[in-house]
This record gives structure tokens, C-alpha cells and sequence, in this order.
């Protein structure tokens, strides 16, 4: 039932008008890093069949996240690939700021995380995988009281990116957490069994991987330090949270898992989750949303020049 107005529907089409030229602009820029292989990939894919394409495009990119493969597969012989992302980045523009809008946030604080932020230039340009899991992550969170369409587009998040399990295996540990707490409190002893279980089968299985093959390779001293990100953006969170509880077990996953891979992995979920609180407290219209907008716009310039000057927008550009 959630209807659009006039002025927001203007200022809905002026973004992603926007967001699309800005993406042809940039992407002519951006051809080295991890360009290069996506670049020559695209470009390959289009005379192959569907297996050997898949087959070529685990190897090009060590990749097995189907769902941009399918795209570059499909679309490859038709359209150039910086119109195929710059139309991918059109579709995330849109979803984001449709659900910010139903969310009631302020038109700008709409247009500096959609079009001037950080991570969001970064999801247009380099983190090309990435782009389609935010993607349907968003829209599963605009279909959110629909649960078919939520469970179907969080699906197609996972398959398109596994770091989007985070958000989706934190919101699950909560669940079952509350779950627990509410078999025990009424002393149903065997249901809370059974939810303990099945919660320590489904962190097994988020984490197992992390904690065989990349436990000794991310879990160093180091990792504590990583967590300053974690900890700021967890801080504003509880401060604006309806939910403290939810919170708190949310960003405790988030910070485990920043523990096991590293900061610089799972710092945009963490800012994500923050603006899903921070968003709709006062339009958005509050310090900790005000702040950390204004940070990420000035952190995206020099991200943009490296790319303009140097072909590579992590050139010269540290992710906070």
C-alpha cells in the first residue's frame, strides 16, 4: 500500500538519472585492479556456452557467486559492460532510496548515501560482485512484511554474494536467540534444546569455512584493532535502536565476524545494519547519520580522483 509522492517521485527519478551518468563517467575511468579481470571476463563470456562460461568465469575471477555471472553471461553479446553496470547501479539507486523513502528519510540525507557516498561509489565502480548482493538486499528489506518476496529476494542476495550472509545470519541468530530465552523463560526445556541445536548448526555453518581454511590467516592481534569501526558504528546504533537486544546480538555476530576475515570485509555490512537504525530516528536527521554521511562523502573524493588519475579507485584509497 506504500505510495510515492509527487516531490518524492522527482527527487526518486533526479537520483537515479544522476546516478546513472555518474556511472558512465566513472567506469570510463576504471579499468585496472580488479577491472582488469572483469573487463576481460565480460568480454569473454559472450562467445561460450553456458558451462564453459561458468567454467572460465570460477577461474577468471574465483568466483562462484552465479547470479552476476548469469547477468554477464546473458548480456555480454548485446550491451557494452559499463551500460550493463551502469544499469545495475540505476536499479540499486532506486531500490535504496525507495526504501529510504518509505523509511521517511529526508530527501538529503537520501541523495549524500545514495549518490555521494562512499561505499555506494564503491559498490558502482570496483565491488562489481558485490553491487548485485547489496542489491537484493535491499529489495528484500522493501519486501519485508511480504514474506515470499522477502524470502526469495534474500535468496537471490546469497547467491549473488555470500558476504550479504552476515546481515541475513545475524538477524537468524537473533531469532533463535529470543527464541531460546522465551522457551526458557516458560520452562518449554525441550523446545530451547532444540533451538540451541539448531542455532549452533546455523553459526557453524555461516562460519565453518572462516574457522578451518582463514582462521590463522585473519585472527591476529591486529583484528582487535580492527574493531574501532565496529565499535563506533555499534555505539550509534544502540542510541538509536527501538530494539536494544536486537542490536546488541546483531553487531555481537557483526564483531565476531570481524574478528575471523578482518575489518575492511565486514565494515560496510556493519555501516549498513547502523543505517537501518540510525535512518529512521528523526528522517535521519540526527548527529551519528549526519556525521558519519558527511565522513563518507569526504572519504569518497579521494576514492574518485584515484580513479579519474589512476585508473583504480583503491590505488591510493584505505577503506575505513
Amino acid at each position: 500500500n506504500f505510495i510515492i509522492k509527487k516531490n518524492d517521485l522527482i527527487s526518486l527519478i533526479f537520483i537515479v538519472v544522476l546516478v546513472f551518468f555518474i556511472s558512465l563517467w566513472l567506469l570510463e575511468y576504471y579499468f585496472l585492479g580488479d577491472q582488469v579481470n572483469y573487463i576481460g571476463t565480460y568480454s569473454a563470456l559472450s562467445d561460450m556456452s553456458l558451462i564453459e562460461a561458468y567454467k572460465y568465469y570460477n577461474n577468471a575471477l574465483d568466483s562462484k557467486e552465479f547470479i552476476h555471472f548469469l547477468l554477464s553471461w546473458l548480456l555480454s553479446g548485446y550491451i557494452n559492460k559499463n551500460l550493463f553496470i551502469s544499469i545495475s547501479n540505476v536499479l540499486l539507486a532506486y531500490f535504496t532510496a525507495k526504501l529510504l523513502i518509505k523509511w521517511k528519510v529526508n530527501l538529503v540525507v537520501i541523495f549524500f548515501i545514495v549518490v555521494l557516498n562512499f561505499y555506494f561509489i564503491v559498490l558502482y565502480t570496483g565491488a562489481e560482485r558485490l553491487k548485485f548482493g547489496i542489491l537484493f538486499l535491499v529489495i528484500s528489506f522493501y519486501y519485508f512484511d511480504n514474506k515470499k518476496k522477502f524470502v526469495l529476494f534474500s535468496v537471490l542476495a546469497i547467491l549473488s554474494h555470500t558476504q550479504v550472509v552476515v546481515i541475513y545470519g545475524s538477524i537468524i541468530v537473533y531469532f533463535f536467540i529470543k527464541q531460546i530465552v522465551y522457551t526458557i523463560k516458560f520452562m518449554r526445556i525441550k523446545k530451547s534444546i532444540f533451538y540451541l541445536i539448531f542455532l549452533i548448526i546455523i553459526i557453524l555453518g555461516l562460519v565453518h569455512e572462516h574457522l578451518v581454511s582463514k582462521f590463522f590467516a585473519y585472527f591476529y592481534i591486529n583484528s582487535f584493532l580492527e574493531l574501532y569501526q565496529w565499535s563506533l558504528l555499534f555505539f550509534l546504533s544502540l542510541i538509536y535502536s527501538k530494539n536494544k537486544n536486537q542490536t546488541l546480538v546483531i553487531f555481537l555476530v557483526l564483531g565476531i565476524v570481524t574478528l575471523l576475515v578482518g575489518g575492511s570485509r565486514v565494515n560496510m555490512m556493519s555501516y549498513f545494519v547502523f543505517l537501518f537504525y540510525g535512518l529512521q530516528y528523526k528522517q535521519g536527521l540526527n548527529i551519528g547519520v549526519i556525521i558519519t554521511s558527511l565522513y563518507f562523502f569526504f572519504k569518497s573524493i579521494p576514492f574518485v580522483y584515484s580513479i579519474y588519475t589512476y585508473g583504480d579507485g583503491f590505488y591510493k584509497t584505505l577503506i575505513f
